[in-house]
């Protein structure tokens, strides 16, 4: 084994899980550097996915109560498979392509984002965001739909599979919620953005 892999923490040298680890740890951590061969701390974890991971248990939940038409009824049969591979795909290279678009963004504006930052920092013990949490930001996202993609595929074939099938439903409203929270992460970023350009064109 290589020098560099013995350095690296057990998480990080899990076959297959590795990357998803990975930039899930660095996802909660928001960039932080302290975390980067270490794992975030597990309240941190529960806090940053409590409300996208939970609202996508209701959203299951939901689904499952309308198959058997418990409490709710469905109206047509709709398979989890169908919804994933038409629409994650096309949200995928559309998040892409946004996702490039960010190393196009001077480095003095992302210095005033990092300083930004700090200043909003003052006890040592909490998370101390960078500007590295913006390229997390986008590559978890991204990360959970291709594994949604991969899970619905399974999940088309073996149309028998109850697990499979409410896992691919699962995953799928975990996308959107991921995706809905990267949009609040742009229109932030945009709006600094703006206001930047704004002021150097005013100076």
């Amino acid at each position: 084994m290589h020098s560099d892999q013995k350095d690296n923490p057990w998480w990080k040298r899990v076959w297959i899980f590795a990357t998803l680890i990975e930039i899930g740890n660095e996802y909660v951590a928001e960039g932080d550097a302290r975390y980067f061969k270490k794992m975030a701390p597990f309240w941190d974890w529960v806090d940053t996915f409590t409300k996208t991971l939970g609202l996508s248990i209701v959203c299951t939940i939901v689904v499952y109560l309308a198959t058997y038409d418990f409490l709710v009824k469905s109206a047509v049969e709709v398979h989890p498979h169908d919804l994933a591979l038409s629409i994650l795909p096309n949200l995928l290279g559309f998040v892409t392509g946004v996702y490039a678009l960010i190393f196009g963004i001077s480095g003095k504006f992302l210095r005033e984002i990092q300083e930004h930052n700090n200043a909003k920092v003052k006890n040592s013990q909490k998370m101390n965001p960078t500007i590295l949490g913006l390229n997390s930001s986008f590559a978890f996202p991204l990360l959970i739909m291709v594994v949604t993609i991969f899970v619905a595929s399974f999940q088309k074939i073996i149309q028998t599979s109850e697990f499979l099938k409410y896992l691919t439903w699962l995953l799928f409203f975990f996308s959107l919620t991921l995706t809905y929270q990267l949009i609040k992460t742009l229109f932030r970023l945009g709006r600094s953005v703006l206001l930047e350009k704004f002021v150097n064109e005013d100076s």
